[in-house]
């Protein structure tokens, strides 16, 4: 009997798909799995552009939610998912904008900037003292962030909300822009920004299919950093109840160093260098100021002593 050819195997198979799937099914099937939930990348090929097949995109998918398993840092996870990003938009570089309010003023602030497909995670994350703040009426961020939709910006010199600023600050030139705000429910929690399509013009609506895909592992990701951060305030508000139920036993004749004990403690769990301390004065009308004291982080008040002359200053001798 001759040699068989592959064409004739493939003709075979071809023609018994019934057959093909059970002898699949029966010898490959279990190793195929096995070796796909083995395996600690994506066997995507990232050194250059190019268009996707189903199966690498399924392979991408599946790397970032075994990422997600095993990596409990928020910003690690996120710089995994714009690195895929970058790749699957074709996008030059990703930068991602933190929402906070300070005094009661929205801004965004640079997390992550820079990222690209061939990037680390240690030269894109922006620490407090390098971060690029924007205000919420500033720049293309600033307007996705207020209307808190898609926007795609084919010719930033023809964009009435761009600003050359960051251009300006890094030496880089932004053509052309895509960016979404990632939510929790109706809340704003950050912006995702994509800019300088490779292969192309301009970004198209089949980029912004994709953005808003994947942003579904974006938007996990910030909710589980969300619930984190409250779990440890919990946590920090019942240690914090603990320790003042137990000083407050412990010396009940000495108001003085109760009061200073309370008040560094509080300084320490607040991460602050000072603050202060209004004290009613009952003794005069009640259209009279209250006092200030000023409790700085080795405890010493800064008290007027024409006012209040003892009762609370650290120096005074005890009977």
């Amino acid at each position: 009997m001759g040699e068989v050819t592959a064409e004739e195997v493939e003709k075979f198979l071809d023609s018994n798909i019934g057959f093909a799937k059970r002898y699949y099914d029966l010898h490959y099937r279990a190793k195929v799995i096995s070796d796909l939930l083995g395996a600690k990348e994506a066997a995507v090929d990232f050194s250059y552009y190019h268009p996707l097949s189903s199966v690498e995109e399924s392979e991408i998918i599946f790397d970032l939610l075994r990422d997600l398993q095993e990596n409990l840092q928020a910003e690690k996870c996120t710089f995994n998912v714009m690195k895929k990003l970058c790749f699957l938009l074709q996008a030059d570089r990703m930068s991602l904008f933190m929402y906070r309010a300070r005094n009661g003023i929205g801004e965004l602030a640079t997390r992550l900037f820079n990222v690209h497909k061939d990037a680390t995670f240690e030269e894109c994350l922006v620490m407090p003292d390098s971060e690029i703040v924007f205000p919420l009426d500033m720049g293309v961020v600033g307007y996705v962030a207020q209307s808190k939709k898609v926007n795609n910006v084919p010719n930033t010199k023809e964009d009435e909300h761009f600003c050359d600023f960051v251009d300006n600050l890094t030496e880089y030139q932004t053509k052309n822009i895509l960016a979404s705000p990632i939510m929790n429910g109706k809340d704003l929690v950050a912006v995702l920004m994509a800019v300088n399509k490779v292969d192309g013009p301009h970004f198209t609506k089949g980029d912004e299919e994709i953005l808003l895909k994947y942003l579904n592992f974006a938007n996990l990701l910030m909710k589980v950093y969300h619930l984190s951060y409250l779990y440890n305030c919990e946590t920090r508000r019942g240690q914090i109840l603990l320790w003042s139920g137990s000083k407050v036993f412990e010396e009940l004749t000495d108001i003085e160093r109760q009061f200073h004990k309370a008040l560094y403690t509080v300084r320490a769990f607040l991460n602050c260098d000072r603050y202060s301390v209004g004290l009613l004065d009952m003794t005069k009308q009640k259209e009279s100021p209250s006092i200030p004291r000023n409790y700085v982080p080795d405890i010493n008040v800064e008290a007027d002593k024409t006012r209040h002359p003892a009762p609370l200053q650290r120096n005074t001798p005890r009977p």
